[in-house]
């Protein structure tokens, strides 16, 4: 194992213990000074071996966006100066400075010569560790600087970054260096689990999970009794929610300026945890804010009574408040019985304006609302979204819309009618950028490693499609607990996607990419076709040589169109020979399994 360095470390609460559990698993080529501090600078880690030193800077934040060359943005909403700009950076020139002044005495009269000729090529290389648990940001890459968040490719970049990269070494740091450098800096040799001074000859050998071997494990043992991280199957906020912050960004935007939104996608493709997760940032800690929420798959099991309108759900979910004095109390909002539809909409107006008249601001979330299709036929439902319309119009309601659909919700023929989206901000959700796809991805590092090349297949297997990667992810989870694997690696990811792709008991994870256009007979037969010719993994198909009249075609043109809008294809802008590509590599298999035959 390394061997560590430091001094009164046990009376630092303010040390970085995750970390420094971290740095355990590197090797006894390795050195690590822990709390160190010399001359003007003062350090988390330093970690050092025979080609390379790194300073480790720990930061136990949750963070939400974290850039090499901006300010980092945290979940609550704070932001925090760059680390590297600001601290790191100038951490290691301070510590390449005093190892300049003091080489003789660290390195030795020859060897400091050797170093003052090389010290431009000799960097000390700045890393930030984050160590939250919950770390969900997007990671911004560079060559030398880098941000981690997991101790699998924290350990793997100081293990392979060096000076000298694929030439011959003219300077090295030798074992007698490191105890020099340690004796200037007043440091001693440690036990990295008490953090208490060992036997200057002896290193205790620590009774860590993860310096038993040089290859990087997780941080706690995985076995039957650990939860899984990733969950599928309901709908996530606060710490759990990742990436989305372009669209969090504009959603706020619209909520400060009291236009409605409009968030559409597929199935699972996060619609309702964007829409809460904004409104619970939005209105956390602010009282003056009242939200409604209604999900129009209630229609089905809880049918409204015949004279009873939409806007009944609403008053109903509204707290009547009575200012009396300094005090205010609230009770439920008393409903008079034999009102018209008119009188109703009516009344929800009224209440919305004595909201506002006490500085409040009502939100109302209107969740599923391609649900409403099968109750188009009943007028009160057909007139309910022009009223809907007229109130996103009114701006003294203090009123902000936000509604969560499938695209197929803004070609009812009512709302085309009324052309309801007009005033709305429309979100598109797709498929996850690659930074908050590896959010979800490393939400196991407490436990797993995951390789870079696993990572990358889950991300060609799923598209990046959010609820893919956390079913994927999932039965990569239970795999590791059930064998107990402490790393997952591509051939792991292979192997249970084969099990996947063969487990009938999966369909329905299958269905749900392609249900959207399986009552379109021509587009769903076109996928078929298309998925027929795409034999090789992420292969495009030339349409023209599938269905060489397509374009004399309208129904096949028309099947084009449903496949590309509901992101089953990724079509090239090559006219004379178009391309059509699957978005997600496992519906393309699925496909090929499957349904060919049928």
């Amino acid at each position: 194992m390394a061997k560590f360095y430091g001094c009164n470390l046990a009376q630092k609460p303010q040390l970085n213990r995750t970390v420094l559990h971290w740095l355990s698993g590197l090797d006894d080529r390795f050195s690590v000074f822990v709390e160190a501090e010399g001359s003007d600078f003062s350090l988390d880690f330093l970690v050092l071996k025979p080609n390379g030193i790194f300073d480790v800077e720990a930061k136990n934040w949750n963070v939400r966006e974290a850039l090499s060359d901006a300010d980092w943005l945290l979940a609550d909403g704070e932001t925090r100066p760059n680390p590297f700009l600001h601290q790191v950076l100038d951490q290691c020139t301070k510590v390449h400075d005093y190892l300049l002044v003091q080489r003789e005495e660290v390195f030795g009269n020859q060897k400091a010569r050797v170093f003052h000729k090389y010290r431009l090529g000799i960097k000390i290389f700045p890393i930030v560790a984050i160590s939250h648990p919950q770390f969900s940001g997007n990671v911004q890459t560079h060559n030398w600087r880098k941000i981690f968040s997991t101790p699998v490719k924290l350990l793997a970049h100081i293990r392979k970054f060096e000076w000298f990269h694929e030439q011959a070494t003219p300077f090295a740091i030798s074992p007698e260096d490191v105890v020099r450098f340690a004796e200037m800096l007043h440091l001693e040799p440690i036990n990295p689990v008490t953090l208490a001074p060992v036997d200057a000859k002896r290193f205790v050998v620590t009774e860590l999970a993860a310096v038993q071997s040089k290859e990087p494990v997780g941080l706690r043992p995985v076995d039957d009794t650990t939860a899984n991280p990733y969950q599928y199957t309901y709908t996530v906020t606060g710490e759990s929610f990742y990436g989305r912050e372009m669209e969090l960004r504009r959603i706020r935007r619209a909520l400060d300026g009291g236009q409605p939104i409009a968030i559409m996608g597929l199935q699972r493709a996060g619609k309702s945890s964007l829409a809460k997760e904004s409104i619970r940032r939005y209105t956390e800690g602010s009282p003056q804010y009242v939200v409604i929420e209604y999900d129009f798959r209630r229609l089905k099991d809880e049918a409204l009574q015949e004279e009873e309108d939409l806007t009944m759900q609403f008053i109903r979910a509204l707290p009547e408040t009575r200012e009396t004095g300094s005090d205010q109390k609230s009770s439920p909002v008393t409903l008079p019985k034999g009102l018209s539809l008119t009188d109703q909409r009516q009344m929800f107006g009224r209440l919305l304006r004595s909201y506002r008249t006490r500085n409040k601001r009502t939100i109302l979330f209107l969740d599923e609302c391609q649900e409403i299709e099968d109750f188009l036929s009943d007028e009160k439902y057909k007139s309910f979204f022009v009223h809907l319309d007229a109130l996103c119009r009114e701006r003294d309601l203090a009123l902000s819309v936000v509604l969560a659909c499938r695209p197929a919700f803004f070609e009812f023929g009512v709302i085309r009618n009324c052309n309801l989206g007009r005033l709305f901000e429309t979100i598109w959700l797709g498929a996850l950028e690659d930074g908050p796809a590896m959010g979800i991805i490393n939400r196991a590092d407490p436990w797993l490693g995951i390789e870079d090349d696993a990572a990358a297949r889950i991300r060609f297997i799923t598209g990046n499609h959010a609820f893919w990667i956390q079913f994927l992810c999932h039965r990569l989870f239970e795999y590791c607990v059930l064998s107990a694997v402490p790393t997952v690696t591509r051939e792991a990811v292979d192997r249970i996607f084969q099990q996947i792709l063969m487990d009938v008991g999966c369909k329905p994870q299958f269905y749900l990419l392609y249900q959207e256009i399986e009552d379109h007979p021509v587009a769903f037969g076109l996928l078929k076709t298309l998925a027929e010719h795409a034999q090789d993994e992420g292969s495009s198909v030339d349409i023209s040589s599938v269905v060489p009249d397509f374009r004399a075609r309208k129904e096949v043109a028309e099947a084009l169109r449903i496949l590309q809008e509901n992101q089953i294809l990724l079509l090239s802008n090559d006219y004379a020979h178009p391309k059509a590509t699957f978005r997600v590599e496992a519906l393309r298999c699925w496909l090929r399994c499957h349904l060919l035959t049928l």
